[in-house]
């Protein structure tokens, strides 16, 4: 039972005039001076809950705290209405009480929230609903009424109360759960003995003849349904009937394994068919590299011209393929160096003013110059001889006598051995040497030509020669694979739909496309006559019909109609024992279907009687849990000093003893049983998951212990989980400028004055 207000209206019932909302885990306040109308409405929503329970019609002769307001005492006008918006199990329901000709009519309503037309009964929904005989206990008209209720055993008759018819009833309930289950018991043995018996008689079927298993009729008779038995029994004498009369027919072997041919015909067009991307990538690799087959023979013939590095070659074509074109490109380079090679020489010797074919003599006498001046070796004889200048040529002078007797002195070297002091001869050696490395680059330079010039004319152009014939070669692979590849589909093609198709000459992917597309259309109409053959004599043996005519499948039918054949004599065998046994069978079905009404029927008893007992509250257990929430809660306030007496309660029945030093005492101080009457109202309401009302929570309480005790009620809302809905007359002890605003975000304060109800906003 869960119950929560949401909204309160009330219009001229006991003069009061407004509306109540209560949020979401805040504490509803009802601040005013006396005389005002707080407890009128603390009243006034008892009357809406309690009126069928507690009656109000005459007012008794002895003042009653706990009594309700008569009806004429609810209204001083003609008429009056409250109208209460509340929460039960997670829906919203309105009641409603419009008290009329000054209390002399009353017109009550309860309806769900958002059906108003759906009128319920109040007093049914009040009583087994809401169990208001609990709500009568914690709507409290006093603040030390819960503690009189609680001393005098009140709270407990309460909840006795509410358990009595439980107790007898969870009794009555199990004998008849013990009953149901004897019957069931009995049901499912007869049951399952027909079932056991069906199984062998299935079995038996499928001993005699194994070919039957994959039928849908024998699969039909597997689960036993007694309604169906003798149609299913029916269905597969039928079936078993149509198959021998299929297998006896003459020639079905033979009109399967032609079928099979067919279907590896098929499956042959299929893999060339799915080859049409590559012939399509054939194509367009043949026509790439006949364009590059053309292009490189023209660049072979100019570069085969070329006699030295100073003729000049033009910059290779774009070639589609990357490995041709970086192959000719590296041709390409290597004689683009030499010829980079042979001009920086060039360049070098004009700086050097010595032909390209002095440089290695010129070394070597360089080398011996440098070589006696490094060492200082000693000249030998020296010849006199003089020197001059004609024009820009140097000439020596030697004296004619001397040639003539010598003439291997007119050999004269380029270059003059230096003459004069030791640091002079230093000098020029350096010079000599820095001649003889320029004179050596430029000897590098003319190697590395005529390594690359060699490379070039000896192995280049020849391995150029030799990717040209490999690329003629590539390109008559391609036509006959091209060639091959039209004839077989054009063959295969021709066999399988039986019409003459002749093979196509393809130069582009678009036709490949349309050839492809002009075999398939024939191919696919044969093959929708090839299924449509087979799959009527499969339909006829009840066998698994094929969607494709694939060789893998059409294998896997032959060997299943050649085993049909090889079980005909099986079949004739199941035709006689179904025709036998299948009356037999329609008895027990019938019988089966009688014992299978009772099971369902004792679950369905037994799951509802279950249900009764699930919801019927363990007395005792709750008990013991109020009592030790009960318990907790005066820990609590003991812990805090703010009670001395000990209030206790036993699980075994929740009524309260108090204590004093060690003693029972009877009278404990006024702000005690306010606190025990919290402490009460709030583990009922925890359990009960209802409000909890306290009107006048200020009268036995002192400012401190006011303050305590809405401390208490800040903790206790979101610890339990309590609705509190408190009246407190206006006091200093309720200090809105101190402790009070320090709750403000916990309270929902409404000023009642004058019987107008409004909301305070700090």
């Amino acid at each position: 039972m869960t119950l929560k207000f949401k909204e309160v209206q009330l219009d001229g019932l006991m003069e009061l005039k407004g509306i109540i909302h209560f949020p979401e885990n805040k504490v509803v306040v009802l601040y005013g001076a006396n005389q005002q109308g707080k407890t009128n409405i603390i009243n006034a929503i008892r009357y809406a809950f309690l009126r069928e329970v507690k009656g109000s019609r005459k007012p008794k002769k002895e003042y009653d705290e706990w009594a309700l307001p008569t009806r004429g005492e609810l209204v001083f006008n003609d008429k009056g209405t409250i109208k209460v918006l509340f929460e039960h199990n997670n829906v919203l329901y309105v009641l409603e009480r419009k008290i009329l000709n000054g209390g002399r009519r009353e017109e009550p309503e309860l309806y769900p929230f958002k059906s108003p037309s759906q009128k319920i009964d109040i007093p049914n929904f009040l009583k087994n609903k809401l169990k208001v005989s609990l709500l009568d206990a914690l709507f409290a008209p006093e603040i030390v009424g819960g503690f009189r209720q609680l001393y005098s055993g009140n709270i407990d008759k309460s909840v006795g109360e509410f358990f009595r018819e439980i107790t007898n009833l969870r009794w009555l309930v199990k004998c008849f759960i013990s009953r149901f289950n004897r019957l069931k018991s009995c049901a499912e043995a007869e049951i399952k003995k027909i079932e056991s018996s069906y199984s062998d008689f299935c079995k038996n079927i499928l001993e005699l003849c194994p070919i039957v298993s994959d039928w849908k009729e024998y699969q039909k008779l597997l689960p036993f349904k007694a309604d169906e038995v003798l149609h299913n029994l029916e269905s597969l004498e039928l079936k078993v009937s149509k198959v021998i009369t299929k297998l006896e027919e003459e020639g079905l072997l033979k009109d399967i394994q032609v079928m099979v041919e067919k279907a590896k015909e098929r499956d042959r067009i299929n893999r060339l068919i799915t080859r049409q991307t590559e012939i399509s990538n054939k194509l367009t690799k043949l026509k790439n590299t006949d364009s590059d087959l053309r292009c490189l023979k023209r660049w072979i013939r100019l570069a085969s011209q070329v006699k030295d590095v100073e003729s000049r070659i033009k910059t290779p074509p774009k070639f589609i393929d990357k490995n041709l074109q970086k192959r000719v490109d590296q041709v390409f380079k290597d004689f683009t160096d030499a010829r980079k090679h042979y001009e920086q020489a060039l360049n070098l010797a004009r700086k050097e003013k010595i032909k390209p074919e002095d440089v290695q003599e010129s070394i070597r006498e360089l080398s011996k110059v440098a070589l006696l001046l490094k060492k200082e070796i000693k000249v030998g004889r020296e010849i006199a001889a003089s020197i001059t200048k004609i024009g820009e040529k140097v000439y020596t002078v030697i004296d004619a006598e001397l040639l003539m007797k010598d003439s291997s002195l007119a050999d004269i070297s380029k270059h003059p051995i230096p003459k004069g002091k030791v640091s002079e001869k230093k000098k020029y050696l350096k010079l000599l040497q820095s001649k003889i490395s320029r004179l050596k680059s430029i000897e590098e330079h003319l190697q590395d030509k005529q390594t690359l010039f060699e490379k070039f004319v000896k192995n280049d152009l020849p391995s150029l020669s030799k990717l040209e014939a490999s690329l003629e070669k590539t390109i008559e692979k391609i036509k006959e694979e091209i060639k091959n590849w039209s004839e077989d589909l054009a063959t295969l093609s021709s066999s399988f739909t039986g019409k003459k198709i002749r093979p196509r000459k393809l130069k582009e992917s678009k036709d490949v496309q349309n050839f492809i597309e002009k075999v398939d259309e024939y191919v696919v109409l044969a093959e929708k006559r090839y299924l449509q053959k087979v799959n009527t004599t499969l339909k006829q043996l009840d066998l698994p019909q094929i969607k494709e005519l694939k060789a893998r499948k059409m294998q896997i039918v032959l060997k299943q109609v050649s085993k049909q054949i090889e079980n005909l004599p099986q079949l004739k065998e199941l035709a006689k024992m179904l025709q036998e046994k299948k009356q037999g069978w329609q008895q027990k079905s019938e019988e089966y279907q009688d014992y299978s009404e009772m099971p369902p029927l004792a679950d369905e008893m037994i799951n509802i009687l279950e249900k009764i007992l699930q919801k019927c509250f363990d007395e005792q257990k709750l008990k013991e849990k109020i009592a030790s929430t009960y318990m907790d809660i005066i820990k609590v306030m003991q812990e805090r000093n703010l009670i001395r007496a000990i209030s206790e309660v036993k699980p075994q029945q929740i009524r309260s003893v108090v204590k004093y030093k060690g003693k029972f005492i009877s009278h404990p101080a006024g702000s005690e049983k306010a606190f025990f009457t919290l402490a009460i109202l709030t583990a009922l309401a925890h359990y009960f998951q209802t409000p909890v009302l306290i009107d006048e929570v200020a009268n036995n309480l002192d400012s401190t212990n006011l303050k305590s005790f809405f401390e208490l009620i800040k903790e206790f809302k979101d610890k339990y989980a309590v609705q509190y809905v408190l009246s407190v007359k206006e006091t200093k002890d309720f200090d809105f400028d101190s402790w009070v605003r320090d709750l403000h975000d916990d309270l929902e304060i409404y000023k009642i004055e004058d019987k107008q109800i409004q909301l305070m906003l700090f």
